[in-house]
């Protein structure tokens, strides 16, 4: 469980918390909405592996089907009035792949991976995304975020000794 608080410790410190002055200003990024994001995104992953019936890809369908259903009331259509065959083409292989394919690559890799595993993958997302920025877009993060990074990776190998002292006792 220590890795757990380390790592979180981690993202809070790689995502930027310490930029902010005030609670209302750090609220105000859209943390609230990543925290709920990171709540369902735990939630679909508790219930994904407990769902042992419905195949991978029925899962799949309807994850995505019933996500359509609940954001196409918040859609404002008037935004996509100007776009070209090109950007629908893009728009539709993004979403087909990302969405699609990669749900289904995770809704069947939820039943083979452990719960750790799981969790690990988590919090080394965001670790990669900051990497990704700094190796594509030339981002430099700060001493903070570094030391985020540095604390979700000593979470991270924490977690398997701890593991491995479960299955001796």
């Amino acid at each position: 469980m220590v890795f757990f608080f380390v790592c979180f410790l981690g993202t809070l410190l790689a995502g930027g918390i310490h930029q902010h002055t005030t609670m209302t200003g750090f609220l105000s990024t859209g943390v609230l909405w990543a925290f709920a994001a990171a709540f369902f995104y735990a939630l679909t992953s508790i219930m994904g592996k407990g769902i042992q019936i419905l195949s991978p890809l029925l899962t799949t369908v309807i994850q995505t089907t019933l996500g359509v259903l609940l954001l196409i009331p918040l859609v404002e259509w008037s935004n996509f009035v100007h776009l070209t065959f090109e950007n629908w083409l893009y728009i539709l292989v993004t979403g087909f792949i990302h969405t699609g394919f990669v749900f289904y690559l995770f809704f069947s890799s939820l039943r083979e991976l452990k719960a750790q595993t799981i969790a690990i993958l988590v919090f080394i997302d965001s670790i990669i995304a900051i990497l990704l920025d700094v190796t594509i877009l030339n981002y430099h993060p700060d001493i903070y975020q570094l030391l985020g990074i540095f604390l979700v990776f000593v979470g991270i190998s924490y977690s398997p000794k701890d593991e491995r002292i479960l299955e001796k006792t």
